[in-house]
């Protein structure tokens, strides 16, 4: 700072600028007052004001014509660009001009302080602005517009950080902390945002289907699962979208109803003409054909045709067969025995170090919790059982010879159990729920159809029959004698089971009624082995029985080496009952027969034949929308199912406070991660910032 400027004020007189560096007085007019004829600021030294005894001489100093006590001094760049508050400053350098010279001089003197106070500092840096902007010819307004955008620059991106911390945390199922309006407001922009692509994508279509089921989050509150199913033209597969969680209050079939038809509303779908399959269980409340959830929302949209998911189908004829036959239900109750003895900690460690003795290069094994809903489980249990069998016999013998209490009497109870019986059982069904375990697995699959289901179920059928025709049986038998004679187990003879007589219902037996006879333990495992084949087929063939309805028979139709395929009498019964041109499809149907004569590799299943005909959909109209239906009809409801397998990592025992609309959010971002993390982070802070009119922060 080079230059202080100072002004003199009186009453007649005009203001005097004195130069305190120069000591050239200047009179000035009124107009001297405007920032134009600010000079450049310096520091004076103390040499340039009045002293003591200069004062007392009465001799006033070159660069002031009158009296100091008179005639104040004020600092014109502090009263042109001072802040609103002047804080430690000295008012009298701003306001009614400095009159104690007694007090100016020295370390401790008022310049001194004036110059080290922030309100001169402040204003000095204005003062360099303003020249700056002065030299470069920029206008106060731009000035203002500028900082302006660079606080919407330092806005924006301060919300898009935001956002990627949000999408990386959902992503990685890592918990979000807080629950405040602005964090949660984030949360649904993101999801809004990937619910909108999801719903342009099925607007594009022209079919979908919708998936629904509900279970119990931690807090013991019902959610409703909602998965929309579509074809995806332009990446040529088939779509299952997550698309929320629902709190429910009420299980009747109004309320889930209600709930589904909203949502479809809400993004706006027209589920009266473009719903062509429903998805659900076979619980009552879904599937009932009366006042059922199916049955209400068919009547306000006529082609959504109700299929009762075949994974839990296949599931149920699993349950039967453990239900109705005896040793069967024995088994896996022993099964899971064996599982819940191995769980304690004591035993656990213990097997744990006999499998790596006995089988040091092999990967050690466990047994599995047997569940109702999922026979994975049970197959993998099985397989293991068996694989670790002698592992299993040598830990029951050491525990219950070793141990005492409690835990050897079970140990000895269990080993007394695990008879030959017990060993064909377990690798009986070790081979049977394995391959039913793969047929489920590929039902589950997003890309499966209807076709591919059918035939799967068919092939399962027709092995089991074939299994029961075969001597299989054998060869079950010579694998249990070579088992139990590594482990130990000797073959014994069972007693027949003899019934009391119906005539003795009335009556209290006290001895057993007629001769007991002993059956060779081979005799029992073939009246084992054809009773539960039996079940298995006729379970089977009650539960996926062919249907001899229009939609399973143009499925059955459209499936490429089908005895059926693209026979006309079925398509066009297929084609009346989604309102398709019956007219138009006759005359496609020859034509495309011919199309495929000339196709080098043909199609083998729905899909790929649906994928074939994409380029000619112009002029296969009708034959095309019946491809389209049947691809998009659900299979199974795995998708709603997987997105509970989701809802336990979300809503965990230390986060069971969460509200549903966050559960659902959060399960979105989470389950539909790979469109989260395409999102335009600039058209999220756009979004965010047009959901509120008045929001404090600026963003644009």
């Amino acid at each position: 700072m080079d230059k202080f400027v100072i002004k003199k004020r009186s009453e007649c007189d005009a203001p005097l600028t004195v130069n305190l560096e120069s000591d050239k007085p200047a009179k000035k007019s009124e107009g001297d007052c405007d920032r134009e004829s600010i000079g450049n600021p310096a520091r004076s030294s103390s040499h340039d004001h009045p002293t003591k005894k200069q004062k007392k001489e009465d001799s006033a100093p070159a660069n002031i014509s009158q009296s100091a006590s008179e005639n104040p001094i004020q600092v014109r760049l502090k009263e042109h660009f001072a802040p609103p508050t002047y804080g430690n400053a000295d008012e009298a350098f701003i306001k009614s001009g400095f009159r104690r010279w007694k007090k100016a001089h020295g370390k401790d003197g008022a310049i001194e302080k004036h110059i080290s106070s922030q309100c001169h500092k402040t204003s000095c840096i204005a003062w360099a602005d303003y020249q700056r902007n002065k030299a470069d010819k920029t206008s106060i307004a731009q000035c203002i517009s500028e900082a302006y955008q660079k606080k919407v620059r330092e806005n924006r991106h301060y919300i898009k950080t935001l956002g990627e911390i949000i999408l990386l945390t959902v992503t990685q199922d890592i918990s979000q902390r807080g629950e405040d309006i602005e964090k949660n407001e984030m949360i649904d922009t993101l999801a809004c945002m990937v619910k909108e692509e999801i719903a342009e994508k099925v607007r594009s279509c022209h079919y979908f289907s919708v998936q629904a089921d509900e279970a119990k989050d931690v807090s013991k509150a019902e959610q409703l699962a909602l998965v929309i199913r579509f074809y995806d033209e332009i990446a040529n597969c088939i779509q299952e979208c997550f698309i929320s969680f629902t709190q429910m209050d009420l299980l009747d079939a109004a309320s889930i109803t209600d709930i589904i038809l909203k949502s479809l509303d809400k993004l706006g779908l027209d589920y009266k003409s473009s719903l062509v399959g429903l998805g659900f269980d076979g619980a009552s409340v879904m599937s009932g054909g009366i006042s059922g959830v199916q049955k209400r929302i068919r009547d306000k949209a006529p082609f959504a045709y109700y299929i009762h998911c075949y994974g839990h189908r296949l599931n149920l004829v699993l349950i039967n067969v453990a239900k109705y036959v005896p040793q069967a239900a024995e088994f896996f109750s022993l099964l899971e025995e064996l599982y819940i003895f191995a769980s304690n900690s004591v035993v656990h460690e213990k097997f744990i170090l006999i499998q790596r003795e006995m089988l040091p290069e092999e990967q050690v094994r466990e047994l599995q919790h047997l569940s109702d809903t999922r026979w994975w489980c049970q197959a993998t249990s099985c397989e293991n059982a068996l694989l670790r069998l002698e592992c299993i016999m040598r830990l029951l013998k050491e525990i219950s010879e070793d141990d005492i209490g409690a835990r050897a009497v079970s140990a000895r109870g269990l080993l007394a159990q695990i008879d030959a019986e017990f060993v064909y059982l377990l690798q009986f069904f070790t081979d049977i729920l394995g391959k039913v375990n793969k047929v489920s697995t590929q039902l589950q699959d997003k890309q499966a159809d209807l076709g591919k289901a059918a035939n799967l179920i068919s092939s399962l059928h027709e092995h089991l029959v074939n299994v029961r025709n075969s001597d299989l049986n054998d060869h079950y038998s010579e694998k249990v004698n070579e088992l139990c004679r590594k482990c130990c187990i000797t073959p014994t003879t069972t007693r027949k089971r003899v019934k009391k007589p119906r005539k003795l219902d009335g009556f209290i037996v006290f001895e057993t009624s007629g001769q007991g006879s002993s059956v060779p333990c081979h005799v029992q495992h073939i009246r084992i082995f054809y009773e539960v084949l039996d079940c298995l087929i006729s379970e089977l063939d009650r539960r996926f029985s062919k249907e001899s309805n229009a939609i399973f028979c143009g499925i059955s139709a459209l499936c490429p080496g089908g005895q059926t395929f693209l026979l006309e009498e079925d398509l066009k019964a297929y084609a009346m009952a989604y309102s398709v041109s019956q007219n138009d499809l006759q005359y496609e149907i020859p034509l495309v027969k011919k199309l495929l004569t000339k196709e080098p590799i043909k199609p083998t299943s729905i899909t790929q034949f649906l994928s074939f005909l994409s380029p000619y959909k112009a002029a296969f109209d009708c034959l095309y929308k019946l491809l389209l239906i049947s691809v998009t009809l659900p299979v199974t409801s795995a998708s709603c199912e997987r997105s509970f397998s989701k809802m336990k990592l979300v809503k965990t025992f230390l986060r069971n406070s969460m509200t549903s609309a966050r559960l659902s959010n959060i399960a979105l971002l989470s389950i539909e991660s790979a469109r989260a993390e395409g999102i335009d982070l600039d058209c999220f802070v756009d979004e965010f910032d047009s959901r509120h009119d008045n929001r404090r922060i600026k963003l644009h």
